[in-house]
This record gives structure tokens, sequence and C-alpha cells, in this order.
């Protein structure tokens, strides 16, 4: 593969599919959104492999099993094919192109009990259906668990038959189950998996020789999911029914096994689309999947989980951001199927609009200077003004050129970490994700560093504090969601 992929961008693969933002990749494969020249399909991603004859023939007969699949909760493949890039022959999968991935959560907080509890449905249903097809996961992992919209789904580019070797193995890891190492994977490998993503997601640490204390009923399921002995493993009917006991839940828990075909229902998520319900309620990150679109909601602490999630203030609708190494397409922004995220040229500042615009917190310090107040273009500076009291003081948004605005297809989502001083002042603005646009991530930092908080009270005296800052651009807005990181 290239050694610096993101020089194809602007080519052409098959003569129909744009090679648009470079999104990430391994050592063989590389990630690029996408256009279908179909307006159903609006957000695509085309992976690009790099393989020896024998093996591109399997792997393409695998994705075309794939493709065939159909469940809520399995990312859906489109197209396939070879082609060939500056002389590297590739071949190719265009697939859905996924808003956020789990692991870009797990990277700044763990989730709650509750997310955790919501982000395990939509999995479970995943896997039982593909295990009733005679199929494996085999790399499930936390950047395999993407969110695409309110859905929660399962990357699906790289599924095995039950019981096949995985051909040319990565390095294994800590997700890979005991039994693998000699190539061969079966249904309980998923199980294992699951549960070791199951610790790092309430405690953003891997399991080791012994368990860390999680909160029930999840300490129960890890335990049962990372036995050695695969026979000695929980199906997924019977995490099912630890998870919701009959007592609490009507319906009779299922169980599911290889090769038996499942009942699975959609299930009904209501929230975090994540939180990005895994993302977040993700009902958090991951309910609504966007547990992964929420970076963090209030939570009551968990007496017994490792980590406690960080205090944050309420989230806006979503907020989104990138995992460049994922090998599956998570992207850092909502997919810009456009090539620009930055304007094609420099854009110049409307020569009457003050630079950058400031939207003061409501709180009882008298009202700002009229020309503090942002344009109705930037109007929004957070859904939840209520929050925004507690902690902020004075919020500034990006002034963004209409022609700049212009250029942005989907919305570009940029994340800002500040240190604030005793005093509330802003120290120090660093990019925490950048999204595709080094523009838009400009414009991000220098509105950072402008922003005023309330000083926070420690021990009788004033004390500094983290904060991380979501922007999101889109065509008709700016919009920003804080959220406290420390203290």
């Amino acid at each position: 593969m290239n050694e610096n992929p993101k020089l194809w961008e602007g080519q052409v693969v098959d003569g129909r599919f744009p090679l648009l933002q470079y999104l990430g990749g391994g050592p063989r494969s590389a990630v690029f959104a996408t256009a279908t020249g179909d307006s159903s399909l609006p957000n695509a991603a085309i992976k690009l492999v790099e393989t020896d004859p024998e093996d591109a023939e399997v792997q393409l007969a695998q994705w075309t099993e794939a493709a065939a699949l159909s469940h809520p909760h399995l990312l859906r493949l489109f197209q396939t094919g070879r082609c060939q890039l500056d002389g590297t022959q590739a071949i190719f999968v265009v697939m859905e192109r996924a808003d956020e991935d789990l692991s870009q959560v797990l990277s700044l907080r763990p989730l709650s009990a509750a997310e955790t509890s919501e982000a395990l449905e939509p999995v479970l249903e995943g896997l039982a259906y593909l295990h009733a097809q005679g199929l494996v996961h085999g790399r499930l992992r936390p950047s395999n668990i993407l969110a695409v919209g309110d859905q929660l789904k399962l990357s699906s580019d790289r599924l095995l038959p039950a019981g096949e070797s995985r051909g040319r193995r990565d390095e294994p890891d800590a997700y890979d189950a005991p039994e693998t190492a000699g190539g061969e994977i079966g249904p309980a490998a998923d199980v294992w998996s699951l549960g070791v993503i199951l610790v790092e997601a309430l405690t953003q640490q891997l399991p080791g020789a012994t368990l860390p204390r999680l909160p029930a009923p999840f300490d129960d399921i890890a335990r049962h999911c990372l036995q050695p002995d695969p026979r000695d493993r929980w199906t997924f009917g019977e995490i099912q029914a630890r998870l919701k006991p009959p007592a609490a839940t009507p319906a009779p828990a299922r169980r599911v096994e290889a090769g038996r075909p499942a009942a699975h229902a959609r299930g009904r998520y209501g929230l975090l689309a994540v939180a990005l319900a895994v993302v977040l309620a993700l009902a958090a990150i991951l309910a609504v999947p966007r547990f992964l679109n929420r970076r963090a909601e209030p939570q009551t602490p968990e007496p017994a989980a490792a980590a406690p999630a960080p205090e944050r203030t309420p989230p806006p609708e979503r907020v989104a951001e990138p995992s460049p190494a994922a090998e599956s397409p998570s992207p850092s922004a909502t997919p810009a199927l456009s090539p620009s995220p930055a304007p094609p040229e420099e854009p110049s500042p409307a020569p009457a609009s003050p630079s950058p615009s400031a939207t003061p917190a409501p709180n009882p310090s008298p009202a700002p200077p009229a020309e503090e107040v942002p344009q109705a273009q930037d109007a929004v500076a957070s859904q939840a003004q209520g929050a925004v009291a507690s902690g902020v003081l004075q919020q500034v948004l990006p002034e963004v050129p209409a022609k700049a605005r212009r250029s942005i297809h989907g919305s570009v989502k940029v994340g800002v970490k500040v240190r604030v001083n005793a005093s509330g002042s802003v120290e120090d603005a660093q990019l925490a994700s950048q999204g595709p646009s080094s523009y838009f991530a400009g414009l991000a930092v220098e509105a950072a560093r402008q922003w005023k908080f309330s000083p926070l009270a420690a021990g009788g005296q004033a004390a500094p504090s983290q904060w991380l800052l979501h922007f999101e651009f889109d065509s008709g807005a700016t919009r920003v969601q804080p959220e406290r990181m420390a203290p």
C-alpha cells in the first residue's frame, strides 16, 4: 500500500468512486470517503486492500456474501471490485460511512452502566444474527462498533465462516480468544471479544490476570465471557437473560447458537445516537448509538465501576469526531462527500463583522456588549443554555465567512481541549480532533482561546480546570458543546 495514501485523494476508482477525504487504514489497507452517485446513499466510504491474487479471490467472495446480509445492526456493503492505483493492485469495497466508533468515546471517558446496557443490546443482536448465518465476526473491537445516524452497527467487511481460518493473521491481541492461536475462529471467540470490550467500556482498561470490579450484572457477564475454555462461555441468550432477567422482562431470554436461526428484534433506542449510546443512553452514547454522538452526559457515579464518567454539561443532539487509526471507516466528521471541507481559496472575512463572535452564557453577570453577540448564521452557542450557566461565562463562536460555509457538505466537527487557570481564563487551547479541515480547526482553536469560565472552588480556593469543546460547523450555523474533563 502507498506509504502516504492521502496522496491518492482526488483519484477515481473503477471510473465511478472518487477518493475524497482519507479516513485512515492499516499497513495493507486505506479507507476514503467517497460518493456513489446515488442520492439515497449520500454517505459512503471505500476501503482499498492490497493483496495477492489468491487472497483477493477469497476476500471478494466473502465481501459478496456479506453484502447479501440484511440486519439493522450490520454495516451495509454496496459494491466490490478490483482496481489499480499508481501501480498498486488492490481490491475495494464500498460501504456505509460511519459517523463515529466506540474507540473514540473510550479514549475520552468510560461508559456508565446504563450506557453499557443499552450498547450491549444492538451488539448482541448483530452477533446473534451472524452466528445464525454460520458466520463469525472475528474482529470485534471498539473501533468496529460504529454509529451510523441513530443506529449502532458492527463492521461487516471482515466476516468469516465459523470454524475457518482467518488466513493472513494480524498480530494477536487481548481481544483474541486463546483458542484462536491455531487460526480457526468459532462463535465463542466473538463472546470472548465481547467480554474484553465490556471491561474496557466500563473501566477504559483491558482485563488482566484478575478482572477489575464491575457493577452488576456486568461483573457476572464479563466473567462468563472470559472463560479460557470456549465451552464454558455463555451464549448470547444467557448474556441477555442476565442483562434483563425474566422478572424485569416478560419475554423469555432466547438462546442463540451457531447455525441455529434466531429471532431478533429491532431494539428501541431512544438516545444517544455516541453520547459516537455506544454511542449513548446508548440511551446515552450507544442508546441511540449516538453514544457515539454524545460525549458525556450527567451520570450518577457507579460505586463499583473502576472509573467514573467525567462530569459534563448536557450534550447537543450529536457530536462526532474521527479515529484515523481504525481500519473500519469511522471518520471524525459527519460525512463530507465533497473533497473540500476547507474552502477552495482563502476566504476573506466580512469587513463589517467582528472576529470572532462571543455568546455569553446566561448568568447573573451584566449582559455583554452588543458587538459580542453572534450573527444570525452562527447563532447556536449551545442547546442547553441552563447548563452553560454552570461553569461557562462566555462562549465564543468562530466567525465563518459565507464563502467558506458554502463549501461544507454535511458537517465538520472539531474538538478543542482547553486548560483554564484559577481565574477562569484559558491558558492553553489544543486540538483534540482536527476533523477533515485544518481551516475550520484553526477557527475553532482561535475561538476557544477567548472563552471565559467560572472559577472552580477546591478546598476553599479557586482551582484550575480542563474542558473539551466540541465545535460543529455546517452550511447554516456553528454549534458548540462544552464538556468539563477535570477536575
